[in-house]
C-alpha cells in the first residue's frame, strides 16, 4: 500500500461555469375507438332467482377497488444538480474538480474529482459534501497526493493512489494497526466495508494536524483487485466542527466515476 505525502501549501483555483439542458418527452393521447351499440333484443324474465343473481353481479361490479400507492424513496436526489452554479478548479494538467450544488439542498454539492497519479493512472471519483471545497488546494512535491479545501481550511479532502504491481501490499494483507499507523486513528472504528473477489474497502475514523489546525474525519481506502488499482481518500473537518454522522455520510457517498471520453 502506497503512503500519501503531506501537504501544507495552498493555491488559488480558476472558476468556470457549465450548463446542462433538459427536455420533456411528449406522450401521444390514448385514442378510444367507436363501437356500435348492442341492438340485440333483450328477453324479459320474471323469475326471482334470476333477479337476485343479477343484483349480486351488479354489486360486485360496483364495488370500489383499493387505489394503488407508489412509495417514494426517502431523502434527496443527489444527482438533481444546479449546473448554472458549477464551481470548477484546476491545478495544471494534473488535477481538476467540479463542485455542483444540489437543487434540493444548495448547501451541499456533488464533487467530481480527477487526479493523474505519478504512474499516469487516473483517480476519478464522485462524492457529496458541503459546498466550498476547492477554494484552496495543492499537489504534493512528489505529485503523489492531491488535496483541496475550503478557503478557511475548515474542510479538506485528500486523495492518493495508483496502480498496484507485484510485490505491493494489498489492504487485505495488512492488519488494521499497520493501515492506520500514519493517523491518530480510533482503533474501534476500523471497518471492512466490502470484501469480494474484485474489491476490498476499509474505513476508519482518523485525526490529523496540519498548519496548526486539528482535524477529525474518516479515511476510505479501496483496492480494486480486478484491475490492480488502489484509491485512497481522507475527508477531514476542523475538530470543533466535526459531526460524525455528517462525515460518515460524505465518505459513504464516495464512488468510482466513469469519465466521458
Amino acid at each position: 500500500m502506497k503512503k500519501r505525502a503531506f501537504i501544507t501549501l495552498s493555491l488559488t483555483v480558476l472558476l468556470g461555469v457549465s450548463a446542462c439542458g433538459t427536455g420533456t418527452p411528449s406522450v401521444p393521447p390514448l385514442e378510444v375507438g367507436d363501437y356500435p351499440a348492442n341492438t340485440a333484443p333483450v328477453e324479459e324474465t320474471d323469475t326471482t332467482e334470476e333477479t337476485e343473481e343479477t343484483n349480486i353481479e351488479e354489486e360486485i361490479v360496483e364495488e370500489d377497488l383499493p387505489e394503488e400507492t407508489v412509495e417514494e424513496e426517502p431523502g434527496i436526489d443527489t444527482w438533481n444538480l444546479d449546473y448554472d452554479n458549477t464551481f470548477h478548479g484546476e491545478w495544471g494538467k494534473t488535477a481538476w474538480i467540479d463542485a455542483i450544488p444540489l437543487v434540493e439542498e444548495p448547501e451541499s454539492a456533488r464533487y467530481i474529482v480527477h487526479f493523474v497519479a505519478p504512474d499516469k493512472s487516473i483517480i476519478s471519483v464522485t462524492w457529496v459534501g458541503p459546498v466550498g471545497l476547492g477554494g484552496d488546494g495543492g499537489i504534493s512535491r512528489d505529485k503523489s497526493t492531491f488535496m483541496f479545501s475550503t478557503e478557511d481550511l475548515n474542510y479538506r479532502f485528500e486523495t492518493w493512489g495508483g496502480r498496484l504491481i507485484k510485490g505491493d501490499y494489498l489492504l487485505k494483507d495488512l492488519n488494521p494497526v499497520t493501515i492506520m499507523e500514519d493517523w491518530d486513528a480510533v482503533e474501534d472504528s476500523f471497518t471492512v466495508v466490502e470484501d469480494s473477489e474484485t474489491i476490498y474497502i476499509v474505513r476508519f475514523e482518523a485525526a490529523y494536524v496540519s498548519d496548526g489546525i486539528s482535524y477529525r474525519g474518516y479515511t476510505y481506502f479501496i483496492d480494486y483487485l480486478d484491475r490492480m488499482e488502489e484509491y485512497l481518500f481522507a475527508y477531514l473537518v476542523e475538530e470543533s466542527l466535526f459531526n460524525e454522522e455528517e462525515a460518515m455520510a460524505v465518505v459513504n457517498s464516495i464512488e468510482y466515476y466513469e469519465e466521458e471520453k
